[in-house]
């Protein structure tokens, strides 16, 4: 057991060396990481076996509830993620000392920070412990301002992304004004010719963070050719002014760094027009993720120089003061 911990600790401090170089690279170079905070951990996680009191779990660590999300337009039945939910009345008795601590750590492997499932904080969904599907859940008060009050008087005005994406009700963007973080837009959750959806670029407000598609979702080429129907693929194509089919990816980040965000972001899938082959991760899925590798040899001058000029156009070079 001692030579397992052992190796364990050895391979982390192999891996916090090498990044602490590659960020103090990047750092050097004006570029700063994103790091990401998911809101639950797992069940069988150090953070639940050292502080069980912090979450509905019973003496011998097993769960009381556990989170997901209710039946939506997606799902009849709702998602069992399966995590331990927080008692968040004990964080409260610490002025929630465990996730400062947390997020302390995570600001020194990165430069800002995406908190995942925002809308828990206003309002988690708990699920009894054992239900084969969400419908059984409900919905129990998060922390809301409490919280990033705390954070902000322990460790100042953090740089924080807020991932509101999801069902979003009035209460959590109530929150989320509040807190004043930038919120996440996505292209490809708008590319639909009968509505004007505010995931499209020329909707996005200044304060969010604007993507062409995420590390989640499909490729923009994936939906657009795969994904999409004739009326809204015409759509797409329309929207961003696609002269070349091979090359949609561009056409797409043309149109999001035009847009008034802070900041927008793109994946290398979509600079290189991948489709389905090239998708980095499917939620919900084990196996088979997170394995795509791009080649250097497609990464070519040429390349470089249309994302350059884009870039310029949209005076996207400009140091922004976002973070």
């Amino acid at each position: 057991m001692k030579d397992d911990i052992d190796f364990y600790k050895f391979i982390q401090a192999l891996f916090f060396e090498q990044w602490d170089s590659l960020k103090s690279y990047a750092n050097q170079k004006n570029v700063k990481i994103i790091g990401d905070i998911p809101i639950y951990v797992s069940p069988d996680s150090v953070e639940v076996w050292k502080n069980p009191e912090l979450f509905q779990v019973d003496k011998d660590l097993v769960c009381k509830e556990v989170a997901g999300v209710p039946p939506d337009y997606y799902s009849e039945t709702g998602q069992v993620w399966g995590n331990p939910v927080y008692n968040w009345k004990e964080h409260k008795k610490t002025n929630y000392s465990w996730w400062i601590d947390r997020i302390r750590h995570t600001l020194k492997i990165a430069d800002v920070i995406r908190l995942d499932h925002f809308r828990g904080f206003q309002a988690f969904w708990s699920i009894p412990n054992g239900e084969e599907t969400a419908i059984n859940g409900e919905w129990k008060d998060g922390p809301k301002m409490d919280l990033f009050n705390a954070i902000k008087n322990e460790l100042g005005d953090v740089p924080f992304i807020a991932e509101d994406l999801g069902i979003i009700t009035d209460d959590v963007r109530e929150l989320l004004k509040k807190t004043g973080f930038p919120g996440m837009r996505v292209m490809i959750y708008g590319l639909h010719e009968n509505e004007d959806n505010m995931h499209l670029p020329h909707n996005w407000d200044r304060n969010v963070i604007g993507y062409t598609s995420t590390h989640d979702s499909e490729t923009f080429a994936q939906m657009v050719f795969e994904n999409s129907n004739d009326q809204d693929r015409t759509f797409a194509m329309d929207y961003i002014n696609a002269l070349n089919y091979n090359e949609i990816g561009i056409y797409a980040i043309r149109s999001a760094f035009a847009s008034p965000a802070i900041i927008t972001i793109t994946t290398m899938q979509d600079v290189l027009s991948l489709e389905s082959e090239s998708r980095m991760n499917m939620p919900s899925t084990l196996g088979g993720n997170w394995s795509w590798r791009v080649s250097s040899n497609v990464l070519t001058h040429e390349l470089a120089k249309k994302i350059c000029k884009i870039t310029k156009t949209y005076k996207r070079l400009v140091k922004q003061d976002a973070f």
